[in-house]
């Protein structure tokens, strides 16, 4: 129960964040309890004396204008095919008495307990003149009349409203554009505006009188049931937790016990509330705050999936599921060269100031969510870091796991691409993509991403299963367009750099001061492991083969080295005997001159290096790839720098 707790403790510190934003359509906003949120579809625009003002209504067609906040009581807010309407805002089929009269069906309408749940709460002490001008004009029971007369519903010959969309016509009345989805015009949502003089806001819906008029009445309603295991409050004990919680569409639920007859708990409780109990303040206060904080900070995996990383008290908290490019603190001066050290350290500094009201006596939690069932919401991980102990821990897994990363974004015109590099770690789901191929299922990359959360911020291990994917997508670049080949090497170097050094550090501290990077990102041509220079021989070959096709004005293809990648890792020797023979031909394509001797030199010199007891058919480790990407690396530089010298010159 500890996450309750902490999603309690963080609503009731959020308290001044309660509806700001409300008014904007592009903020997300912390509910008030006994509120959700739903689509409206009609506007209705009322005065103070309960009068239907023409001419001011309107349709909402905008889904940015259409998100409601509206308040809902336990059984509304849980209603699925029965007939149960909200205290407030609702379908026409509650909240219009003509509804029958206009063709609706007489088993959909509930208008008269709509109307008598809305007497109740404006006969109350904490009833508001906005909510007795609804209730006003609605015991009239001319709503639909009013809304044909308007032009916002159209009817037919028998004086019905027409519910099937015109076809073939090219002025489509906008109610049908409004409602989708399968819906008609009679199930249209209907919102109020009330014009009073001296209220500052005739919306409704954003009027915090009435958020806690409507509060104060229907709390005041619920009678004491029991002990709440999350405060420890006397108090009504909610039987319905809220849906709504990943976003508007969702039904599934978190805490759930209605299933008498499934045999949920029976054999161990004779009832529901014999297990846990929790009340309906803590119950509305940790779901609204969870919604709240998903729909700000949280990371969707796949298709169900949200890890979320927050504090309590509403701090500045990095995702732990981002590449470090998206934590937008990345010091672009760094080069490939650079150290671990001076990495972590530069890393470390920019998160402190982003991060600068996290401090040792900041609570920061990560909890995960996946879908069990439609309806049945699991937590999948949980756990607690001090401020500073998780910092520590993003800095470790950003600073360990670095390559030069190829990325694409989408540009803001939602046409157009930008492609461009970073140093720094990958995003755990490009792991999973590039591990397993762009076509992996969203199951596949849900339980693949709660196996690696932990590498991120527990220092875990990574799975021999993720390295070994890597290593055989990353050997195999002719199944690949060259930009995701590129992806996928770069991503498999950084997974497989910090795999190596992790079992040269024995996981024996996770301090990054402590931490020997045996493996780096440049070149290291001092080097003696066999499989590394062999990478870096097959480096040789690919650039030989690529700059005589750029030299002779060829169309670029996949160089004979990347298509005899996979078998030159199984058989290396005799795989480059092949492309050795082959070199001879692009050496006289590039010419004779020092550009092709320095190539010779130095590939012979790769050669010595090797030896003789290593010059053999044995398979390649692991780190061939490093020594082949690293290599690339180095070539490109170079081409960089010779470019800048020509353009200076």
């Amino acid at each position: 129960m500890s996450w309750i707790s902490r999603l309690l403790d963080t609503y009731n510190n959020c308290a001044d964040e309660i509806g700001v934003g409300a008014d904007n359509p592009d903020s997300v906003v912390l509910l008030p309890i006994g509120h959700t949120t739903n689509m409206a579809h009609v506007e209705i625009c009322l005065s103070e004396d309960g009068d239907f003002i023409h001419g001011n209504s309107r349709v909402l067609v905008e889904k940015r204008d259409q998100l409601t906040i509206i308040p809902c009581s336990e059984d509304s807010a849980n209603r699925t095919s029965g007939l149960c309407p909200h205290p407030l805002f609702d379908k026409l089929q509650y909240v219009a008495g003509d509804y029958c009269q206009y063709g609706g069906e007489v088993k959909k309408w509930d208008y008269k307990s709509y109307i008598a749940n809305l007497e109740n709460w404006c006969a109350s002490s904490y009833a508001v003149p906005s909510v007795s001008s609804i209730l006003t004009y609605l015991r009239k029971g001319n709503l639909i009349s009013d809304l044909v007369s308007d032009g916002i519903l159209q009817c037919d010959n028998q004086g019905k409203v027409i519910v099937k969309k015109p076809e073939g016509v090219s002025d489509v009345p906008l109610i049908f554009k409004a409602v989708v989805s399968g819906g008609t015009p009679m199930d249209a949502f209907i919102r109020f505006r009330v014009q009073v003089p001296g209220q500052s806001n005739d919306r409704i819906w954003l009027n915090k009188e009435v958020w806690n008029s409507f509060i104060n009445y229907y709390t005041g309603t619920l009678v004491e049931k029991g002990i709440c295991y999350v405060d420890g409050s006397y108090s009504y004990i909610s039987g319905k937790s809220p849906a709504k919680i990943r976003n508007s569409g969702d039904k599934a639920k978190l805490i759930s016990s209605n299933d008498q007859e499934g045999f949920t708990y029976r054999g161990r409780f004779t009832s529901a509330d014999q297990a846990v109990t929790i009340g309906y303040v803590s119950s509305q206060k940790v779901h609204n705050v969870l919604k709240w904080l998903i729909a700000r900070q949280g990371a969707r995996i796949g298709e169900d999936q949200y890890y979320l990383a927050w504090g309590t008290n509403n701090e500045h908290v990095p995702s732990v599921c981002v590449d470090s490019d998206d934590l937008g603190i990345l010091d672009y001066s760094l080069t490939v060269s650079s150290t671990q050290e001076e990495f972590a350290v530069t890393l470390k500094k920019a998160l402190a100031g982003y991060c600068s009201n996290l401090s040792d006596n900041s609570k920061i939690m990560i909890i995960g969510l996946d879908s069990a069932t439609k309806g049945c919401l699991s937590v999948v991980y949980y756990k607690e870091y001090s401020g500073s102990g998780f910092i520590d821990n993003i800095v470790f897994w950003h600073s360990t796991c670095r390559w030069i990363m190829h990325k694409t974004v989408q540009e803001t015109d939602g046409k157009s691409f930008r492609h461009y590099r970073f140093i720094g770690a990958p995003r755990p789901e490009d792991i999973i993509k590039a591990a397993y191929g762009g076509s992996a299922s969203d199951a596949l990359i849900e339980s693949a991403i709660k196996r690696l959360v932990p590498c991120i911020i527990d220092k875990a291990p990574i799975p021999k299963d993720f390295v070994s994917c890597l290593v055989r997508r990353a050997s195999s670049p002719v199944s690949m367009e060259d930009w995701e080949y590129k992806k996928v090497l770069a991503i498999a170097c950084a997974v497989i750099k910090k795999n190596l050094n992790d079992r040269f550090n024995k996981f024996s501290n996770g301090n990054i001061r402590n931490y020997k990077e045996k493996w780096k990102m440049a070149l290291d041509k001092q080097s003696t492991d066999r499989s590394y220079l062999f990478g870096r021989l097959l480096a040789y070959a690919q650039n030989v083969e690529s700059y005589s096709m750029f030299v002779s004005g060829d169309t670029p293809r996949q160089t004979n080295a990347e298509r005899m990648m996979h078998q030159f890792a199984l058989k290396p020797v005799r795989t480059w005997r092949i492309i050795s023979d082959q070199l001879v031909y692009y050496f006289k394509k590039i010419g004779v001159g020092g550009l092709t001797a320095k190539f010779q030199n130095e590939i012979a010199g790769i050669i010595d290096q090797i030896g003789e007891a290593g010059f053999d058919d044995r398979k390649l480790d692991d780190e061939y790839l490093l020594g082949y990407s690293s290599q690339m690396i180095e070539f490109d530089e170079e081409k960089a720098k010779a470019k800048e010298q020509k353009e200076n010159n």
